[in-house]
């Protein structure tokens, strides 16, 4: 139908709306079917809505949310095995209490 120049956008790339794409985009269908589009487009914004970031401001916000932060996960012990340490075998701690006898 009509829709097919700003559906196609996405359709068939692996890419996904997003919830405030989605709203914007059915906010411009609707202004269409209305035939306001044009006028919703010449408004004046309130400039008290919106929000002017520094470009140093908004790379740091772009890449603090791009961190990959680190999870603690529960259930996992850290450690080693006695057996598997090198000289923590029943074997090398017999051999070195044989060393210690004096003959």
């Amino acid at each position: 139908s009509n829709h097919r120049k700003y559906t196609y956008r996405v359709k068939g790339q692996g890419k996904y709306w997003s919830e405030a794409g989605a709203e914007g985009m059915l906010r411009i269908l609707t202004c269409i079917k209305n035939g306001d589009l044009e006028e919703w487009l010449n408004s004046d914004f309130e400039t008290s809505k919106l929000i002017s970031l520094d470009r140093k401001k908004l790379q740091a916000a772009a890449r603090d949310s791009l961190r990959i932060r680190h999870e603690i996960h529960t259930g996992i012990q850290h450690g080693a095995l006695t057996a598997a340490v090198v000289g923590g075998s029943y074997l090398s701690k017999f051999n070195r209490m044989l060393n210690h006898i004096n003959y």
